[in-house]
C-alpha cells in the first residue's frame, strides 16, 4: 500500500537525497583529486656549458733604428732613420693604420743645384711608403669630419692617414707579425735665416688596430680601407688625440 506523505516529508526527502548526492559527489571529487596528486610523469633534463674566451686586438708602435742624438742637429736635405714598426702582439689578425703629424712652416726651399723656389707652406720632413702601403685622402675623415690629409693651421701640421693595404683592400696583420710604413725621413731643403736654426719640431706617428675577422656593417663582411677606418672612427676611440 502506497502511503500518501505529505509535503513537508517530500520536501525533508529530497533535501536528504540531495544533500546525500553532493556528499558523493564531493567524495568522488576527493578521489579524482587524491588521484592526480599520487601521479608521476616521466621528465628528464640535460645541461652543456661552454667555455668561451674573448681574443684581443693589440698592437706594440716601436721605431728600432731611431737615434735621439742624430736628430738634434739635422741639416737641410739630411737623411736619416725613422721606422715605426707596429707589431700584432694580440691573439686575433688586425687591420693597421698610421697617422703621420709631419710639421710644416712657410719657407723658402731650394733645388738641388741651388736655385730657390718661391715661399710656401712646405712640409718639414718627407719620406717613401715601404710596399703594402696606401695614403689615404679625401673619402677618409677623421673624427670631426675633416678629410685627410688633415691641415691644422695653428699647430702648423699635416695629418696624413695610411693603411696596410691597397685603396680597395686592407691586408690583415696576423699575430706576431710586423709591419713599418718607412724606414727614413728626409728634412726638406729650406734655405737659412728663416727661423729654423735651433728651432725644436715635432713629428709624431700615431698607429691604430681595428679587428680583420668579421668586421661587418649591414650583414656583410668589410676590407675596404675606407669603410673600415669609418667603422673605426665611429666606434669613438682616441683618434687624434695625443
Amino acid at each position: 500500500m502506497v502511503r500518501n506523505v505529505p509535503g513537508k516529508e517530500k520536501e525533508n526527502l529530497f533535501m536528504k537525497k540531495r544533500n546525500l548526492t553532493t556528499i558523493i559527489l564531493a567524495v568522488a571529487m576527493i578521489a579524482v583529486l587524491g588521484i592526480g596528486g599520487i601521479m608521476a610523469y616521466f621528465t628528464d633534463y640535460e645541461e652543456v656549458t661552454n667555455s668561451f674566451t674573448y681574443g684581443q686586438v693589440e698592437l706594440e708602435l716601436t721605431e728600432p733604428n731611431w737615434d735621439e742624438d742624430l736628430a738634434q742637429q739635422v741639416v737641410p736635405n739630411e737623411t736619416f732613420a725613422k721606422d715605426p714598426t707596429i707589431k700584432n702582439i694580440g691573439v686575433n689578425d688586425m687591420f693597421v693604420f698610421v697617422e703621420v703629424v709631419v710639421p710644416y712652416e712657410n719657407i723658402i726651399t731650394a733645388n738641388l743645384d741651388g736655385t730657390r723656389k718661391a715661399a710656401a707652406d712646405t712640409e718639414l720632413f718627407f719620406y717613401d711608403l715601404n710596399g703594402n702601403w696606401t695614403e689615404l685622402t679625401q673619402n677618409a675623415v677623421d673624427k670631426n669630419g675633416n678629410a685627410y690629409p688633415v691641415i691644422d693651421p695653428q699647430s702648423k701640421t699635416v695629418t696624413h692617414l695610411y693603411v696596410f693595404g691597397t685603396q680597395v683592400k686592407s691586408t690583415a696583420v696576423k699575430y706576431g707579425e710586423s709591419v713599418t710604413p718607412f724606414t727614413e725621413v728626409t728634412a726638406a731643403n729650406a734655405i737659412e735665416s728663416q727661423g729654423l736654426e735651433n728651432k725644436a719640431v715635432d713629428m709624431l706617428v700615431k698607429a691604430y688596430a681595428i679587428q680583420s675577422e668579421n668586421l661587418v656593417t649591414s650583414g656583410n663582411g668589410i676590407t675596404n680601407p675606407y669603410e673600415v677606418w669609418e667603422v673605426f672612427v665611429n666606434q669613438g676611440v682616441t683618434v687624434d688625440q695625443d
